[in-house]
């Protein structure tokens, strides 16, 4: 019985790992990236004396975040991506509200735009027309330099 080792010497190993990872990273779809590498922050996090209402965001760039519902802050790779929201509203601004979504998957509001390396960029939803059913994700706050 022969081994793996033996059929494939480490110049071919090395080969396949160096052609298999980056086509696993890329069918992941995500522009997640370690907050050691270049990037920008995509945060939900309410900025002091901005009255927004909260979201959570719940794709990047058509795929589902990890852990969506629970986290403020990805760190994304530099670049031009599209982001999607989920709101949560009441009568009441600031932490204390009421987790009631807004829409569905079907209908969460995008934004795409270019996020600069260095650079946190603070979202809210903003009602339109003065209709909870009707709002939009914004950007509240760009912060530069957020290392």
């Amino acid at each position: 019985m022969t081994s793996l080792r033996s059929r494939f010497p480490r110049a071919r190993w090395a080969l396949l790992v160096g052609l298999v990872i980056p086509v696993l990273a890329g069918a992941s779809g995500l522009a997640l990236v370690s907050p050691s590498q270049p990037h920008a922050v995509i945060s939900v996090a309410q900025p002091a004396r901005v009255r927004t209402y909260a979201l959570r965001m719940v794709t990047l760039d058509g795929q589902l975040l990890p852990d969506h519902l629970h986290r403020l802050a990805y760190w994304i790779r530099p670049g031009r991506h599209t982001v999607g929201f989920m709101a949560f509203m009441n009568n009441a601004f600031g932490p204390g509200f009421s987790a009631s979504s807004v829409g569905g998957s079907e209908n969460w509001p995008t934004v795409t735009m270019d996020f600069k390396a260095g650079r946190t960029y603070y979202f809210g939803a903003k009602i339109v027309h003065g209709r909870a059913s009707r709002w939009k994700p914004i950007v509240v706050l760009v912060r530069k330099n957020h290392d």
